[in-house]
């Protein structure tokens, strides 16, 4: 079953992921909520992330593959932004459509020592380290793109 594009779907975004229930996001009054997500299509083409993003999504996701009758898996466009692929979605995944241009927020969630994750970041501990701390170089966003500090989207 196939259905013709309209001119605004040029700006569609389709998310992929689970929802993330270890927040909620306050201030939110609307459909929207936290999504993990691992990877997305934009323009027919398809990004990995390097690592999982916490971003509020619109609406509730829908499985990126609609179950047939048959019981077989369909790939659906319509769904994924995405003619085909060569892989298929774990079953727990969700997708999200999603306008370019609609705001959202991404969580950076970062996890590990205390000493690792503030102290480091922030204060110069070693007066003779030629590296300057992350804190004084410059905020993380400032530095670069998270994209461009991790390297390619692609496997």
């Amino acid at each position: 079953m196939s259905s013709a594009e309209t001119l605004a779907e040029i700006t569609k975004v389709h998310l992929f992921g689970k929802p993330f229930n270890g927040l909620k996001p306050m201030g939110v009054t609307d459909n929207r909520e936290l999504a993990r997500i691992y990877s997305f299509s934009y323009e027919g083409i398809y990004y990995k992330l390097p690592q999982p993003l916490v971003i509020l999504v619109s609406g509730k996701g829908v499985p990126p593959a609609k179950v047939e009758n048959s019981g077989a898996m369909e790939f659906s466009e319509d769904v994924t932004g995405l003619e085909g692929m060569d892989w298929q979605f774990a079953s727990d995944i969700l997708a999200w459509k999603m306008d370019r241009k609609e705001k959202s927020m991404v969580v950076d969630l970062e996890i590990g020592r205390l000493e690792h994750i503030l102290l480091d970041p922030v204060i110069d501990m070693d007066e003779d380290d030629i590296m300057a701390s992350r804190g004084k170089m410059a905020s993380r966003g400032k530095m670069a793109s998270r994209g461009k500090m991790v390297g390619g989207h692609q496997d």
